[in-house]
């Protein structure tokens, strides 16, 4: 994987007018080639600007002020698509296709050049690495829970291959151990893999073999 690298330089985010929901934030993001990429930890309450800081990060909204550089050319010179293949968003509440199982977790392959293997063992990897072993390639998908539907989302945004992760609450609607497995899957694809992570949570974590940096937005 090669590496990417985003930077904020004095950025800020307004609607209508209103105060700026993000003001002057700096902020660096570093995917690496054979060593950790960054792990950043968002953190700030309610309506503080987290969750529209990721969409930012994703090119959902584009700065009202300030800088955004991609390696350092404008992220707005750069075509979107190709952006996020490379930084990929998993959105708090996930969107579930009403299809199989397999095929919400096939379905972003055909946006990738290279996608992962889709034989059934591939796939069934790929569902226990995130805690569903209990689900079903075949079955509806529908019926999932909510904390299912979180890891079959995970799951699907992983087989991508992103450089970047932009991770909105991925535990909200876990138990503990899954939260846990959740969370170490996410500490991996970071340390053993160089994918750059910016997490949001409340959940109190702390990987164990990567150094976190933290934003605090008030």
């Amino acid at each position: 994987m090669t590496a990417l690298h985003l930077r904020l330089n004095d950025v800020s985010l307004e609607f209508d007018g209103a105060l700026p929901l993000l003001h002057k934030i700096d902020l660096s993001i570093t995917s690496r080639s054979g060593a950790p990429g960054d792990f950043i930890v968002i953190e700030g309450p309610s309506g503080s600007g987290k969750s529209s800081l990721l969409r930012l990060l994703n090119r959902l909204v584009d700065p009202t002020d300030g800088e955004f550089l991609v390696d350092d050319t404008s992220a707005r010179t750069l075509p979107v698509p190709p952006f996020r293949r490379r930084v990929q968003l998993l959105q708090q509440t996930p969107v579930i296709l009403p299809e199989t199982v397999r095929v919400n977790l096939r379905f972003g392959d055909r946006f990738v050049a290279n996608p992962m293997r889709d034989d059934d063992s591939s796939l069934r990897t790929s569902l226990d690495d995130v805690g569903l072993t209990e689900a079903d390639l075949d079955s509806d998908a529908e019926p999932l829970s909510v904390g299912q539907r979180q890891r079959l989302a995970l799951a699907r945004v992983l087989r991508a291959g992103p450089q970047i992760l932009l991770a909105d609450e991925p535990t909200s609607a876990l138990d503990e151990a899954s939260s846990q497995i959740v969370l170490d899957r996410i500490e991996s694809l970071c340390v053993d893999e160089g994918v750059a992570i910016v997490l949001v949570t409340h959940q109190r974590f702390t990987p164990r073999r990567v150094a976190v940096q933290h934003l605090r937005l008030a």
